[in-house]
């Protein structure tokens, strides 16, 4: 079991560098998410890119450097817990790469939203997305709307 983690691991490392088209970097992070899709986040110190899919197939890359794209971060403190998010927009969505914790729940994982509402979320299997969001290249998010899915209440 412990070998099958370390060849996950191995395999996010490998996804976030072969879909960069930045300079390389070392701030980088990532998980296999419980659909076993690959969230792979790479370059945040300069170029934040953001990564999904398989070892076989790498269903979407955004990136920073990407006419149209752009990449937020936040931190949400509360009595309890805390939010800390990269928010990568394209167009009316955005793909959330999301680390919280509060009394009775946490999470970590993706969010992804049309507009406002969230259409999907899928935790990381059994690593937590690991960034120190003073290191991430990317704005301040205006927008503040990221809440924890409803899957982080039941865990």
């Amino acid at each position: 079991m412990n070998q099958l983690k370390a060849l996950k691991k191995i395999a996010v490392i490998c996804i976030g560098l072969m879909a960069s088209s930045s300079a390389f970097s070392m701030e980088m992070t990532g998980c296999v998410l419980e659909n076993n899709k690959i969230l792979s986040l790479t370059n945040l110190d300069s170029v934040p890119t953001y990564s999904y899919g398989t070892t076989k197939k790498n269903e979407l890359t955004l990136s920073d450097d990407v006419s149209g794209i752009r990449v937020y971060k936040n931190h949400i403190g509360f009595s309890g817990g805390a939010i800390l998010y990269i928010r990568f927009q394209n167009g009316d969505y955005s793909y959330v790469a999301f680390n919280g914790r509060g009394k009775g729940w946490d999470f970590s994982g993706l969010i992804v939203y049309k507009g406002k509402k969230m259409i999907m979320s899928k935790s990381c299997e059994s690593d937590y997305l690991e960034f120190d969001l003073d290191r991430v290249n990317a704005l301040n998010d205006p927008a503040n709307f990221v809440s924890a899915p409803d899957s982080a209440f039941y865990k």
